[in-house]
């Protein structure tokens, strides 16, 4: 077995393969650590699972001496577990293949999610969707304003969003909404109510529900909490919930679903998407629609903030909406453009190659509006109106709608600095415009629906793609691009760091957080959304998703 230029025998123990290097900072660093730990915990009202002071890892060639990972530690699950931990134990426990898949091959300078010394990433959404990128900060807005998303920021950030528009192209919401599969929940009663209401008391959020899907159809849902906060109205199983940017994987599959049925190809040209657009940079010459899929084609964070409070305002069609965003961003060159390599299909099964070399990573919604209106153009239909016919009914989704859902409010922090949002904030109401994104952010931030609904469509990762996908086409959608450091599966990332885990994702509109996590074997699927947007929140939900595996 092969990691970077190291080879090893992946059945070695990984102790006698790999060693850990802890660094110690100076003392007076870590004081200083130690003192900004300490009053960003206070501030946040319990910690928001920063690192500890001046701790640092190096994941080691025994034979070699080369440096092959450096990870800064960082604190999980409220704190009683961190990322040094568990990669002593994985050392102690794991096989050596087994250890490089999860600390080494994903790695150079940081993996998904965990902090490396040359990178600010926060395990947040810029790869869960998404991992926070170098360049780009969360979300936007100061004192608790629900402004608009930065044209930085790296997530399906943003508040707001009307239905108005939306529910012209989507079949109306059925209400409880059900599920595609009618599941015998008794059959795995395996999510504790007292684990979603300790989750209530020590993150302070208003709400949070929680799914655990099994391969077999399977379904077990739990919620603990109340639709607004301040307000006794309890929440319930069959209530719709928002689901950030864990959108960007329905909008994968359907995609997929057009290369299936001959209305799209892998590797498509954007520019041959967009002929019918004047002006294209000829800087997009060679980038793909699956390159946007993995939000390495070059697009920016987020539609430009001179678009954006105009785009909470726009009553036109959808489709002319993504389509005046596209023109605006095929206009202009790719940011950071990649260099790539061609491959047709059969050359690529016969040597089993990657698609391309990847480009550069920047999380990005714009990607997805893009890619949504690529789907306009193929599919004989409106994104929203295609995502219904080729992906929701025939998985039996009735629950799904865009924008704010009626029945939960959600919650944005009170104090929004950057990434950090910060003290529990009041209730927005869903029928004001900036209670979730932009319309036109439909592909990419803005679907809500039932954690029955949500994990019916997950299943379709744990079966091979079930009836709905071919497995060939389910591995395509969550094979990574090649490379070091940050990258994206076509919605799903690959965290090092969550044990027990294969693949997750994230969203987040600053009103509400979700995650979604498979299990190592990808035979079980972990769902936790709460209506709270505080970052804390956000990072919280991702590690409850992981404790139901156990």
């Amino acid at each position: 077995m092969r990691a970077g230029r190291l080879s090893f025998d992946p059945d070695e123990p990984a102790h006698l393969v790999f060693r850990i290097e802890e660094v110690r900072a100076p003392r007076v660093k870590r004081v200083l650590f130690k003192i900004v730990f300490f009053a960003v915990a206070l501030v946040t009202e319990g910690g928001m699972g920063g690192p500890l002071a001046g701790s640092r890892f190096r994941v080691v060639s025994i034979d070699s001496g080369r440096i092959l990972s450096k990870y800064r530690d960082k604190l999980i699950w409220d704190g009683e577990v961190s990322v040094g931990q568990i990669l002593r134990q994985d050392l102690s426990e794991l096989s050596a293949g087994e250890f490089a898949e999860r600390w080494v091959r994903s790695s150079k300078r940081s993996a998904p999610g965990l902090v490396s010394e040359e990178s600010s990433s926060d395990s947040g959404l810029a790869g869960a969707p998404g991992l926070v990128s170098e360049e780009s900060s969360s979300d936007s807005g100061l004192a608790g304003a629900l402004g608009p998303v930065s044209e930085e920021s790296s997530v399906g950030s943003g508040p707001a969003g009307a239905l108005g528009p939306v529910s012209e192209e989507l079949p109306a919401d059925s209400g409880a909404g059900s599920a595609g599969a009618q599941s015998d929940r008794s059959a795995h009663k395996l999510i504790s109510g007292e684990l979603l209401e300790d989750f209530v008391r020590v993150c302070r959020v208003p709400a949070v529900g929680a799914a655990l899907v099994h391969a077999d159809g399977s379904v077990d849902v739990e919620v603990a909490g109340t639709r607004r906060r301040g307000f006794d109205e309890p929440a319930r199983a069959s209530d719709r919930w928002h689901i950030g940017s864990c959108a960007k994987t329905f909008t994968a599959v359907l995609w997929a679903r057009l290369v299936e049925a001959g209305d799209a190809e892998w590797d498509m040209p954007i520019p041959a998407v967009f002929d019918d657009l004047d002006d294209l940079h000829p800087g997009w010459a060679g980038v793909t629609v699956d390159d946007a899929l993995q939000c390495r084609a070059g697009f920016a964070p987020n539609i430009g903030l001179t678009q954006m409070q105009p785009a909470w305002l726009d009553a036109r069609p959808l489709a002319w909406q993504r389509t005046d965003a596209a023109r605006r961003a095929l206009r202009e060159p790719p940011r950071r453009p990649g260099r790539f390599r061609q491959s047709t299909d059969a050359a690529r099964q016969a040597l089993r190659e990657p698609r391309r070399r990847p480009g550069r990573y920047v999380y990005s919604n714009l990607s997805y509006i893009v890619v949504g209106a690529a789907i306009d153009r193929l599919a004989g239909a409106a994104y929203e109106r295609a995502l219904a016919d080729r992906v929701l009914e025939p998985l039996g989704i009735g629950s799904a709608g865009f924008g704010a859902p009626p029945e939960i409010w959600g919650h944005p922090a009170r104090l929004r600095l950057g990434v950090a949002g910060l003290f529990r904030g009041r209730p927005a109401d869903p029928a004001e415009p900036k209670s979730d994104n932009p319309a036109v952010y439909a592909s990419a931030a803005t679907l809500h629906l039932t954690l029955e609904d949500w994990a019916a469509f997950c299943r379709i990762f744990l079966t091979g793609g079930g009836d709905l996908l071919a497995p060939g086409t389910v591995e395509d959608l969550l094979a990574q691009p090649p490379g070091h450091g940050a990258r994206m599966s076509m919605g799903w990332i690959k965290p090092p760091y969550l044990r027990g885990s294969s693949y997750s994702m994230q969203g987040s509109n600053t009103l509400w957080a979700s995650a979604a996590v498979l299990d190592h074997n990808r035979e079980r699927a972990a769902l936790v959304v709460a209506n709270d947007g505080r970052r804390r929140v956000l990072d919280q939900t991702l590690q409850l998703a992981t404790h139901l595996f156990d």
